[in-house]
């Protein structure tokens, strides 16, 4: 009976990283379609998946890069032509992922299925504005995804996709645990004496790492017992290492990637959450500090600003500022009022918006009447 009916229902082949429990991957795309696939039981569409994750955090060189993506390749059209889906759904961000996903979308043309595209991360409208290929394989595309103003006008003015198979698709990272972590946290003042400071993303320059590490330098010499949480990895992780290390820095710690647990466990014993970076998305761990309620200070870049309003749930900083960072963040621990509006007011956003079950099923459905 039950093969019965998924003969019944349409096909959709969605690439997208789906590692295995055991595979120690991280990132936001992995994050989300986590989350996608464990919900597919609400999902009225027979899922085909092809998995795209990287071998490695942080990814591997070109050549190792090229090896999976041609092996993954042969996968996507040996699928596409034996289980003739009736769409493909393409997560991607930029750069190699980028070019695969839109090649695998123009080949998806040539079998007559439909194309949604579900772009991930902040630096593709950038990177691909002096990209011909790029532009023109994504330009095949019949849907795109876009998670905020940024994102929809890309997709309706540089893409040239009709405004109608635009849509907005909010972020659905805030899980029942992390919003459970908010439901029970008492939001008190900020204990001036134990400042705790979390980040939690890639360790890379332009994610404005090296300004967070020396606005905290800075607050040390007001905070004695101030502390920084860096839960992550990247390129310039070592090059911070020894930053810390030669200034005889010992408040400052690197954790790696955590996991759904100990990241949790992290934004529990927090007080505010800070992502300075230089270019973004819409970021899954912004919306995961502010499910648990903690004070959120971010750069107004990418799709944030799109959700969010400085000084009424969140605290905005101007790019590349350390003196604007030392200030915002030194805001939101002397102004106990400010503190409580931004960390429920942003709570109570979280829960309307991007809770995981709702932001699904509304993801779903548009999957659901456009196959």
């Amino acid at each position: 009976m039950r093969k019965d009916k998924l003969k019944n229902k349409k096909k959709i082949l969605v690439v997208c990283s789906f590692p295995s429990e055991d595979k120690k991957i991280f990132g936001g795309i992995t994050t989300s379609c986590r989350l996608f696939e464990q919900n597919l039981k609400f999902l009225k569409l027979n899922v085909i998946k092809l998995d795209s994750t990287q071998f490695s955090n942080p990814a591997p060189n070109m050549i190792v890069r090229s090896f999976f993506a041609t092996k993954r390749l042969f996968k996507y059209l040996i699928l596409i032509s034996v289980k003739n889906p009736d769409s493909v759904l393409l997560f991607f961000s930029s750069g190699m992922s980028a070019y695969e996903k839109a090649f695998m979308g123009l080949i998806a043309k040539f079998f007559n299925t439909k194309v949604f595209l579900f772009p991930r991360g902040g630096k593709l409208i950038d990177y691909s504005k002096n990209k011909p290929l790029l532009l023109y394989m994504l330009k095949k595309a019949n849907y795109f995804f876009a998670q905020g103003e940024q994102w929809r006008h890309y997709a309706q003015t540089t893409l040239k996709i009709h405004k109608e198979n635009v849509y907005l698709v909010p972020n659905w990272t805030a899980t029942e645990d992390y919003l459970n972590i908010g439901k029970y946290r008492e939001v008190k003042p900020i204990n001036k004496d134990n400042v705790r400071i979390l980040y939690i993303g890639w360790i890379e320059k332009d994610k404005g790492v090296f300004e967070l590490v020396k606005a905290c330098e800075i607050l040390h010499s007001h905070y004695k017992n101030l502390t920084l949480n860096l839960l992550g990895d990247g390129k310039v992780r070592l090059k911070v290492e020894k930053y810390l290390k030669e200034r005889k820095i010992n408040y400052i710690n690197f954790h790696g990637w955590a996991n759904e647990d100990q990241k949790m466990k992290f934004l529990s014993m927090s007080d505010i959450f800070v992502l300075p970076s230089f270019a973004e998305g819409f970021p899954n761990s912004l919306i995961e500090a502010m499910s648990s309620k903690l004070a959120c200070i971010s750069t107004p870049v990418g799709n944030i600003n799109t959700f969010f309003e400085d000084g009424k749930d969140i605290i905005f900083t101007p790019v590349g500022n350390i003196s604007g960072l030392v200030d915002s963040i030194e805001t939101v621990i002397k102004d106990e009022s400010l503190n409580f509006q931004i960390v429920n007011n942003a709570y109570k956003k979280t829960l309307e918006n991007f809770s995981t079950l709702k932001g699904l099923k509304f993801f779903y459905k548009i999957l659901e009447e456009n196959t």
